[in-house]
């Protein structure tokens, strides 16, 4: 699963134990702190797909959330007080991915 690939990379830079949950959230303390998107694209008959689409957004450095989704959603950051530099996570996700295709 790719997402497992995120939940691990969290825990591997920051500590913090996260879970996928369906179909794309990443949940941290009962909260989303990010959400994954995959789409892909093949011809009419192809066995596999010509391409692949992957977006991911992780909360990371927010301190706060405006009102409407502050009850429901969560950063890194919140949780551990720690300023997360994002290419630390674009170099490890990027490394994983590379790794299980």
């Amino acid at each position: 699963m790719k997402g497992q690939i995120v939940v691990n990379v969290i825990r591997e830079l920051t500590g913090i134990e996260t879970h996928m949950e369906w179909p794309n959230d990443i949940i941290l303390n009962h909260k989303k702190c990010g959400g994954i998107l995959i789409e892909t694209v093949s011809g009419s008959h192809a066995e596999k797909p010509d391409f692949m689409i992957i977006g991911l957004g992780l909360n990371l450095n927010q301190l706060s959330f405006p009102d409407p989704i502050k009850h429901a959603a969560i950063s890194l950051r919140q949780t551990t007080q720690t300023l997360y530099n994002k290419f630390d996570f674009i170099e490890a996700l990027t490394k994983e991915f590379y790794e299980c295709r």
